[in-house]
């Protein structure tokens, strides 16, 4: 189970749309559907928002490295800024519900992003919720989106490490 390469960035001094800007968008459309938006989507019927940045909320931007699945972000409930002095891009927390379990939910969202995105790292307490009663549940209702996909690849990614879909080679007695 290597480090996770995740660098935690305070934000101090630095303004929206001045030192950085917002660069990850959803869609929402009239059944209030919402989506990650993509690119090359159909955007009858849609309307693109950019994720919330909430400067009361967020105090913590993530360095996760040079290219971000910006999707796959939003698809989690994190938004992705970037830096108007150097392109870097980060991921940051968008939910704006401010209760209790804020830093617990924004720490799982970040656990499941640098899973899907590694999948070779092995995070085991997110294999562990993954498998306890309600524990699949509960991480779906920190999705942002219409989406159950980011779960179907954590889904699979444990699976491969546990041996199923023939990706152990049996020895011959």
């Amino acid at each position: 189970m290597g480090k996770k390469n995740i660098e935690r960035v305070k934000l101090c001094g630095v303004e929206l749309n001045e030192d950085f800007v917002v660069i990850s968008k959803f869609t929402i459309d009239e059944d209030c559907m919402f989506m990650p938006y993509e690119e090359d989507m159909d955007l009858t019927n849609e309307h693109v928002l950019e994720t919330v940045f909430s400067k009361e909320l967020v105090e913590f931007v993530y360095d996760v490295g040079p290219s971000i699945n910006i999707s796959l972000a939003v698809a989690l409930g994190l938004g992705v800024i970037q830096s108007l002095s150097d392109g870097s891009k980060y991921l940051y927390h968008a939910d704006v519900i401010d209760d209790d379990d804020r830093q617990s939910h924004e720490m799982l969202r970040l656990g499941m992003y640098y899973q899907i995105m590694n999948p070779d790292y092995d995070d085991r307490r997110l294999d562990y919720l993954m498998n306890v009663s309600g524990g699949e549940f509960y991480l779906s209702t920190l999705l942002f989106t219409d989406t159950i996909e980011p779960l179907e690849k954590l889904r699979a990614i444990f699976a491969t490490k546990k041996g199923e879909r023939n990706n152990v080679v049996g020895f011959v007695k």
